[in-house]
């Protein structure tokens, strides 16, 4: 197939368009720098609608500054432009711009990225669909996966008496051995809670006791590990007993467990010792929803670290000094609180510690905050 080529027009019709390009390339520059001129604003939608191409693609080159909501009304008009240079210089803008929208909110990540680029092309509805499959097939890769796994663990499972008898040498390497094994086990748990179907029954729990037992799961967790939890200081904020919450209590309170458990473990400064800290649980009312916040005062996530978290993919994990994460406690996490009908969302920042949220519905029947 040849290149698309312009057409030589005569010298009229060229000094038309040619002087329309040369307005498009001015109003452009203005509405950049001037983003609530409405008048400019409407000059620019009628240039990315312009029957010569070459008109069309200027504006396509200027969406990487352009103000937002011009951004969003005109971005998947140009992606999709019957004209392949106005659609590689829209495109090629969109990628600049994803950086710059999350600026905010941290580097963003090549999924956050690619979304951004199926939204501009085929509209938000279209990129949450494409997501949403994305997480099927996964979910259905995820399980086959733990069944291979659990297939294969028996047989590498080691006789005590016959361990105890080899020497030195290759006893070190059977201990390797049973730690990767120790290591799949738990893999293998987490990959199967993060795939399995969510059918769950939904009954009105007391918030400070599903706190209260998350508290003692995450310490107990951690100390069966050899470590120590001392000096890093848990409190709840104070959460009224008549504090309602429409829950699966056992799916919440495993997502409470794994966020504090990863709050005090942002306190560890060797394998067995946490320097002094505090894990702090708070809630508080936004509307008909409860938003609960666990806080620490731990080593915080770089903003590199917290772009991947914040992508929620099963497998990633900001610990690099800790090689027993599975990387799947978070995405289980929001995977449980969205089937409430809740959101999850992470701050940090390095050395000052990270405060994950998320929202539940409230049942105001029996008590408020």
């Amino acid at each position: 197939m040849m290149p698309e080529q312009s057409p030589k027009p005569n010298s009229v019709q060229g000094n038309a368009w040619q002087r329309r390009v040369g307005r498009a390339l001015l109003d452009c520059d203005a509405i950049c720098r001037q983003p609530s001129d409405e008048k400019v604003a409407r000059r620019v939608t009628e240039f990315a609608a312009d029957e010569k191409w070459e008109v069309r693609k200027v504006v396509a080159e200027a969406l990487a500054t352009m103000p937002e909501t011009l951004y969003r009304e005109l971005a998947a008009g140009l992606c999709g432009d019957s004209n392949a240079f106005v659609r590689a210089a829209a495109e090629r803008s969109v990628d600049k711009r994803n950086p710059v929208s999350v600026m905010v909110e941290g580097t963003t990540g090549k999924i956050q990225q690619a979304f951004e680029r199926i939204a501009a092309k085929h509209g938000p509805e279209a990129a949450h669909d494409a997501i949403e499959f994305a997480h099927q097939v996964t979910e259905r890769h995820i399980r086959s996966a733990v069944h291979d796994i659990r297939n294969i663990l028996p047989s590498l499972s080691l006789d005590a008496e016959s361990f105890e008898k080899t020497g030195a040498k290759l006893k070190r390497k059977l201990e390797r051995v049973q730690r990767g094994c120790a290591y799949l086990k738990n893999l293998a748990e987490m990959m199967s809670k993060y795939s399995e179907p969510l059918d769950f029954a939904v009954v009105p729990e007391p918030l400070a006791e599903i706190v209260r037992a998350a508290f003692a799961s995450a310490v107990g967790q951690i100390e069966s590990d050899g470590r120590s939890v001392d000096g890093v200081v848990l409190s709840d904020g104070g959460i009224p007993e008549a504090v309602m919450v429409p829950v699966s209590r056992y799916h919440i309170e495993m997502v409470l467990t794994n966020l504090v458990k990863n709050g005090i473990l942002a306190h560890a400064v060797s394998a067995t010792e946490m320097k002094p800290g505090y894990v702090r649980v708070e809630a508080a009312i936004d509307g008909g929803e409860v938003v609960v916040s666990v806080r620490d005062g731990g080593r915080g996530i770089s903003p590199t670290d917290l772009a991947k978290l914040r992508e929620f993919i099963p497998g990633g994990s900001s610990r690099r000094r800790d090689k027993s994460g599975t990387g799947y406690g978070l995405p289980i996490c929001r995977r449980y609180v969205e089937a409430h009908g809740g959101s999850l969302k992470i701050e940090s920042n390095e050395k000052e510690g990270t405060t994950v949220a998320f929202r539940l519905p409230l049942d105001t029947s029996n008590g408020r905050l």
